[in-house]
């Protein structure tokens, strides 16, 4: 009789096991992505949003203050810049656990030059979108066409380190329709815009023994044109790939690239491999990248050096050297395009 009740006990919790196990299932499969992210500028707090609830929405903000001193040795110009970005999202869970919400970021530049006149350079821009999240995914509508290769790309240089040329040279416009997913230790990502643009990516990431590993590919079909003064334009069809790797507070990457551009009158070829190392040592982080390229012959480099070193939380120290150098071809590229090195040194608080 024993032996009886022990069984039945153990069907009964075998069974209870099997059903929860199927109903949490696509929990573990299919995650919901978090609120979406429309900083596609240098610039990023790397300090998580503040948060606020009220009623059944809550808010998020983050955002951070920079100001320093930018100097270019092609013209000789220098000039002492204040930036400030923002990002405030709202969101709310409906009936049925998915996520609506909206997201809005603004940055704005002010810049005093030290030329003798002395003029002021003012310039605000910003995204807005609003999404809907579940465990099937995050699909986002508006300023979004940057969200594929936020997802795939290298990971930003720290500091005031801002490599040229490290993407492809088509590009979306601002306006469009993006989609993520995440499976596991997998994500996918698409996104349109409104000429019919698009872009796919996914990345693969997880760690193995003491080491974590992060694959990601993206293939993006758009336009080029060189020079908006002109009316020449090139299709373009590009395929990119990153490596990288983690191991403990260094982390090391690696991009290549190619890229198709075709018109009535002329067929290329850019290909481009970009490297990159970045290491965290006690306040101090450093970072450097470098990239070259070709397109049918012309030549593109160009090299960035950052440090960043934090002296409280959220306040930090911030350098930068930039390089780059593309020579003259037959793409008409606008000359602050071509060659120049610019260092910037500036105080940031992020929040």
């Amino acid at each position: 009789m024993a032996n009886t009740s022990r069984a039945h006990t153990k069907y009964l919790f075998k069974s209870v096991l099997i059903k929860h196990s199927l109903a949490v299932w696509p929990l573990l499969v299919m995650s919901p992505v978090a609120a979406i992210e429309l900083n596609y500028e240098s610039l990023s707090s790397l300090e998580k949003p503040l948060a606020m609830h009220y009623g059944d929405v809550t808010y998020l903000l983050n955002g951070l203050v920079d100001g320093g001193y930018h100097y270019q040795d092609e013209n000789e110009n220098s000039d002492s810049r204040i930036v400030s970005n923002f990002q405030l999202s709202a969101e709310t869970q409906l009936s049925n656990s998915w996520t609506m919400g909206a997201a809005y970021f603004g940055e704005y530049t002010s810049s005093i030059s030290d030329d003798d006149i002395g003029h002021d350079e003012d310039n605000y821009q910003d995204n807005a979108a609003v999404y809907l999240a579940g465990v099937w995914g995050t699909l986002s509508l508006g300023n979004v066409t940057g969200t594929v290769r936020e997802e795939t790309r290298r990971k930003r240089g720290v500091g005031n380190a801002r490599l040229s040329f490290d993407d492809q040279l088509g590009q979306l416009t601002d306006l469009g329709v993006a989609y993520v997913m995440r499976f596991g230790p997998s994500k996918f990502s698409a996104t349109i815009d409104e000429d019919n643009g698009f872009e796919l990516g996914g990345s693969y990431q997880r760690p193995l023994g003491n080491k974590d590993y992060r694959l990601t590919a993206r293939v993006r079909d758009t336009v080029y044109q060189p020079n908006p003064a002109t009316d020449v334009v090139f299709d373009s069809r590009s395929l990119g790939f990153v490596g990288e790797l983690t191991y403990g507070s260094s982390v090391f990457d690696i991009g290549v690239g190619i890229e198709h551009l075709k018109s009535d009158t002329y067929d290329a070829r850019r290909e481009y491999l970009t490297v990159g190392a970045a290491r965290k040592i006690g306040r101090h982080t450093l970072s450097g990248a470098a990239h070259i390229g070709s397109t049918e012959g012309q030549r593109e480099t160009s090299y960035a050096i950052g440090l960043s070193s934090d002296i409280a939380r959220g306040l930090s120290l911030n350098l930068g050297v930039n390089y780059k150098d593309l020579e003259s071809g037959d793409f008409d590229l606008p000359s602050d395009l071509v060659r120049g090195t610019d260092a910037t040194i500036s105080v940031r608080y992020s929040y």
